[in-house]
């Protein structure tokens, strides 16, 4: 069913993604904006004592980085890093991980990140975060979250989506999850009711 409602979306000219849980869907989409640029990699010297303001700057999340950054500068250090890993990868002899097809997708992928980041903005981000996410565990995503992510940074909206079959109704822990984080979403939250399929 939620198969149908997001080529129904995709059809309309929108971005949606499901959650498929933990590392995959919207959920890896807003783990990946909250840590920093995929460019950057995070050492142990990071966490410990004081940081330079420039490193600092480094290691602010993508989604900050995305909102205050041209989103051509960042697709272009994105592009450097995928060249960079290529090239190291020719080295070790796995140039057949290296297609310029994989490139090319991986690049839109990061491109579909910085939209959602820029329709979403910094605060935004962080609420979804929340409303996303178990407390205190980032890896497990909350019960009850929403089938469907739904944005368009074109017109600057987003909203979640719940897909339901001719005799689906919500479960307890859906009805829960929207109880709690209506206000934080701001009520952006439709009901997809599929009939036929």
């Amino acid at each position: 069913m939620a198969d149908l409602a997001v080529r129904y979306f995709l059809r309309l000219g929108l971005r949606c993604d499901r959650t498929r849980q933990n590392f995959y869907g919207y959920p890896g989409l807003l783990r990946e904006l909250a840590a920093p640029p995929p460019w950057v990699e995070v050492i142990l010297e990071d966490t410990e004592g004081p940081l330079s303001a420039e490193r600092e700057a480094e290691l602010r999340p993508l989604y900050v980085q995305a909102n205050q950054t041209d989103p051509d500068i960042l697709i272009e250090k994105y592009r450097k890093h995928l060249d960079f890993k290529r090239t190291m990868l020719k080295k070790v002899g796995l140039e057949e991980l290296t297609s310029q097809a994989m490139t090319h997708l991986s690049i839109e992928l990061f491109r579909e990140q910085l939209e959602l980041a820029r329709c979403l903005g910094i605060k935004q981000c962080e609420t979804l975060f929340d409303c996303v996410f178990e407390p205190y565990d980032e890896l497990i995503v909350t019960p009850g979250v929403p089938d469907l992510l739904v944005w368009s940074e074109l017109h600057q909206f987003w909203f979640f989506a719940e897909v339901k079959g001719p005799r689906d109704t919500l479960r307890k822990s859906q009805a829960n999850w929207i109880g709690t984080y209506w206000e934080k979403i701001n009520g952006r939250f439709t009901l997809v009711l599929i009939h036929g399929a």
